[in-house]
This record gives C-alpha cells, sequence and structure tokens, in this order.
C-alpha cells in the first residue's frame, strides 16, 4: 500500500468539499442570518476550515510519481476512506449550527453525543443520496411540537445544503476531483472503478478525466432542465424549485418541506419528477451517446430494455392489484406510477402512504428496492445489469444439468461476459444476501420492539440508498425513534451502499494495508 498516495487523494477531496461551504458562508453572511449572527461562522465557516487545514496537510506529498503509483487499492482506499472524511466534515453545519444538539448547547453529555450521531445520520444520508431524514420535533431543538413543518421552519441555507450534499454525493465527489485536479491526480481509471455505482464503467472520453468532465456536464445539464421546467410549469417557488431539482437528478428525495412531494398535490409537477427520476436512473454515459452523438443503438442496450420492462410491469402489476382491490384505477396508477418510479430509482419520494399499502404492491416495492436502475446511474441497488446476469447465469446451470457437455458462455448484448465479470457480479450478490441477513439480525438485537416488516425493509432501504422504509419507518415517519447503535449501523449501510459493498469491504482486509505490497 502507497500510504503518501492515500494520503493525497483524500486531501484534495477534502479540499474540494471545503469550497461548497465557504460559498454558502459568503451566502449567508450576504443575505443575512435568518436566525442569529453566528450561523454562517458556525455553520459553515468552521467545518471549511477544518477540511482545507485538514485537506492541505494531507494533500503534502510527493506529486510526480502520483499518477504512476495510483493502483486499484490505493483507488478503492481512498475512495471509501475520503467518503467518510467528507461525510464527518458534512456533519458539522447541523451539529454546530443548532439543528440537532451540539456542543454550544446547555445539554448533557449523552444529549450532545446523541445530536451528533443524528448530524452524522443525516450527513450520510446526504452524501450517499439515501434521503432518509431524523429531522422533526423531537430531534431538532429548532422545532417545537407546535410546528406545523419543522423542514420549512429551518434556516433556508441549512436546506438548501443539505440538498447540495444530496447533488455533490450523486454523481461523486471523487469524479468531481478528477474532474478538477485531473493533472495532478492521475489513476482515473482505478477511482472513477472504485466510486461510479455498477458493474462496469462506460468511458465516454479518451480518458477517464475527460469520462469525468462529459458524466457532470450531463449531470449539470439535466439539473438545470428540471429546474426551468419547475419554475416555468409549476407553482412551486424558486427555493422549492432549487432544491427538488437537485436532490431528483441525484436520485436523493429530500425535500424542504415535511409533507414531501405529496404536499403540493400537483399533477404537473408529478409527471416532471416520474420523467426525470426515470432518466437519472438510465446510464448517465448512454444519455450523452443517445443525446449528444446521436448514437441510437444504445437504446437497444439490454440493461436499458430490461429496466424499462421491469418499470412498466411493476407499475402495472402494482396499480391492476390496487384497482382489483377497490380503489379508483386512475388514482392508482398516479399513485403506483410515481412511487415506483421513486423507489426502482432509489430516489425514495412520496405522493402517498405505501407504507399503508397490502402486502402485493409492498412486495413489489420491496424487490424494486432490491434491484435498483442501471449500472452508471445516480441510483442504488444492485443494478438491473447485475440481476440481468443472475438470470442468465440460473439459466446456464440449468443448461447445463441438462446437456453436461455443452459450454454455454453468458451474453449481454450479445457479447460474451468474461468469466471474471461473472464471479464479480456473483460475488456482489452473495455479499448483498450475506450483508442483509447480518444486518436484520443486528437491528432486531438492537431495536427490540421493531417488526419484521420495518427490519427488512429498513435494511434494503439503506444498502439501496433508498431512504423511507415500510412499517414503522415509512414514509411518513422519520428514523428519529431509532436507537444510537440502529442509526450509527444504518449510517455504515448507507456508506456501503453507495460505494457498491465490495468497495468497502475490501478495507477490512489486512493485506490491503501491507506495506510489503
Amino acid at each position: 500500500m502507497h500510504y503518501d498516495v492515500v494520503r493525497y487523494v483524500v486531501g484534495q477531496t477534502l479540499r474540494i468539499i471545503s469550497v461548497p461551504f465557504i460559498l454558502a458562508a459568503f451566502a449567508l453572511a450576504l443575505i443575512g442570518p435568518e436566525s442569529s449572527w453566528h450561523l454562517p461562522v458556525i455553520s459553515f465557516v468552521v467545518p471549511a476550515l477544518i477540511a482545507l487545514v485538514l485537506g492541505t496537510i494531507l494533500s503534502r506529498v510527493d506529486k510526480e510519481e502520483i499518477e504512476e503509483r495510483i493502483r486499484d487499492r490505493e483507488a478503492f482506499a481512498s475512495v471509501g476512506l475520503g467518503w467518510l472524511a467528507i461525510v464527518l466534515i458534512g456533519t458539522l453545519p447541523y451539529w454546530l449550527g443548532g439543528i440537532f444538539v451540539g456542543p454550544g448547547s446547555e445539554a448533557s453529555f449523552s444529549e450532545i453525543l446523541h445530536g451528533f450521531i443524528y448530524s452524522l445520520f443525516e450527513s450520510m444520508a446526504g452524501f450517499t443520496t439515501t434521503g432518509a431524514t431524523v429531522i422533526e420535533s423531537s430531534s431538532s431543538p429548532l422545532c417545537t411540537e407546535s410546528t406545523s413543518d419543522c423542514l420549512a421552519s429551518l434556516p433556508k441555507m441549512i436546506l438548501l445544503y443539505r440538498s447540495a450534499t444530496q447533488w455533490l454525493g450523486g454523481m461523486g465527489v471523487i469524479m468531481l476531483g478528477l474532474l478538477i485536479f485531473s493533472r495532478t491526480v492521475g489513476g482515473g481509471k482505478s477511482l472513477a472503478r472504485a466510486e461510479l455505482t455498477g458493474p462496469t464503467v462506460s468511458p465516454t472520453g479518451i480518458t477517464f478525466q475527460s469520462t469525468a468532465r462529459i458524466l457532470w456536464a450531463v449531470f449539470v445539464a439535466m439539473t438545470l432542465i428540471e429546474l426551468t421546467l419547475l419554475i416555468y410549469l409549476t407553482d412551486l417557488s424558486l427555493f422549492d424549485s432549487i432544491n427538488i431539482s437537485m436532490t431528483t437528478i441525484a436520485t436523493g428525495g429530500m425535500t424542504p418541506t415535511d409533507s414531501g412531494i405529496g404536499g403540493y398535490d400537483s399533477g404537473i409537477l408529478e409527471l416532471i419528477l416520474i420523467f426525470f427520476m426515470f432518466v437519472s436512473g438510465l446510464n448517465f454515459a448512454a444519455i450523452y451517446l443517445i443525446v449528444i452523438k446521436a448514437q441510437f443503438y444504445e437504446i437497444k442496450d439490454e440493461e436499458m430494455r430490461n429496466y424499462f420492462f421491469i418499470w412498466v410491469l411493476s407499475i402495472a402489476l402494482a396499480s391492476g392489484f390496487m384497482a382489483y382491490a377497490g380503489s379508483s384505477f386512475s388514482e392508482s396508477l398516479r399513485d403506483t406510477a410515481f412511487t415506483l418510479t421513486s423507489i426502482i430509482t432509489s430516489t425514495g419520494y412520496s405522493t402517498a402512504d405505501w407504507g399503508s399499502w397490502q402486502l402485493f404492491p409492498k412486495l413489489i416495492l420491496l424487490i424494486l428496492m432490491a434491484i435498483g436502475a442501471t449500472a452508471g446511474s445516480t441510483s442504488g441497488g444492485l443494478k438491473v445489469m447485475r440481476a440481468t446476469m443472475l438470470l442468465k447465469i440460473a439459466r446456464r446451470e440449468i443448461m447445463t444439468i441438462v446437456q453436461p457437455k455443452r459450454v454455454v458462455p453468458i451474453r449481454v448484448n450479445g457479447e460474451v461476459v468474461d468469466e471474471r465479470r461473472v464471479s464479480l457480479a456473483i460475488g456482489m450478490i452473495c455479499a448483498w444476501i450475506l450483508l442483509c441477513a447480518i444486518s436484520v439480525l443486528a437491528l432486531s438485537f438492537v431495536e427490540r420492539s421493531i417488526d419484521l416488516e420495518s427490519a427488512v425493509s429498513v435494511i434494503f432501504s439503506m444498502l439501496g440508498n433508498t431512504g423511507p422504509a415500510l412499517g414503522a419507518y415509512g414514509p411518513t415517519h422519520t428514523y428519529a425513534s431509532m436507537s444510537e447503535f440502529g442509526l450509527v449501523g444504518s449510517s455504515l449501510l448507507m456508506w456501503l451502499g453507495r460505494l457498491e459493498i465490495l468497495t468497502v469491504l475490501i478495507l477490512f482486509n489486512p493485506r490491503l494495508w501491507s506495506k510489503s505490497n
């Protein structure tokens, strides 16, 4: 392990993340603080200084051989540790800014510690685009039982920061680093593979730095297009439009109000969000090739076709069942189309209380949480590509049993898939299943009153970076009632899910940290 390389990449990542804090402090100082004069200093300047100073110290290494010395092990270690560092810095605006009980309050040590854990959970949910929240009247000193909308009552800059964490985490802070520091941070292929979601990285440029530039350009363009549509076609305020645009394209799902998207009660808004959620579940490289390069053969991509098929089939089954059970077909179609699009893309928006649905549509929700959308998108889950390969592997084994001498390769888009990729897909799925089983047991141990539906759906939601779950943690509830151990464990699962499990599990292999390798 080349420790100086890991230090350098993590340091540069911290320097990058200090920029949004500085901009937020300046913006808040210009418009005037909404609660007290010290908010811009405490909430944003202090985290910015910590990130900048620590990042500068860590990145003080010899840059000449960095590019040649970044291997896969350095890349995975840098990305895994870099994300933890970002989340910890991102905790401070909530903790120091008074959103939760912090060190400046007249509270006991246990209350301040609990406030830090709340802040950690909120920060992790933001940067990993999970969208779960613990902000409510019982957890935030800024809200009371009489506060009709806790989120809407918070300082607007905090809400904007909360949405910005999802937007930055959507495409990836490390990928942003490849764009900004492309001349000094080499190893782009390894870093991109360690951070981008899915079984493959789809390069669209000559170098991986140019790929990062293209992907971020698509990401920004989609955000601006959605923002424009929300401003001119809906009744949303400019502030709400900005927040929702950032969290939609990032498939994050955080909203600036407690009532979520359902509180706006706008059919046009829901249609716009369904479109952009679905598109954000597509491979961003494929979007670039189709829209900019006019390479329409990408539409025939097997993963994209299966993604569309699963989406349509799940909506048809859920809406048909609910209509058969006695609900209005039009209302059933509206609710299921929005909800299932939100779940398959791991966005987590809600317009209906899906926690009160019957078992059949709930099971569809759980399946979609696990599968997710396509590789190379901002969504979570196992990805449609891996689910497709799993079915092909099962089919191959059945054919091999029937015809033992027959060689049946795994093909995707007509091309034979390398057995190494097949093994990685199987390993990822096995790790996901095993981690789910262990996590459900652990959660049921620390949350002794939790029911099976809540426990299983929480684990699926955290690992799939979805946000809301079922039961006690459904779309009409927050995670504030969960214990400290449950919140910390859920935060770790969000981290594992965002970095696709294996990237994090590698960090626990002692051989990774051996200086002799």
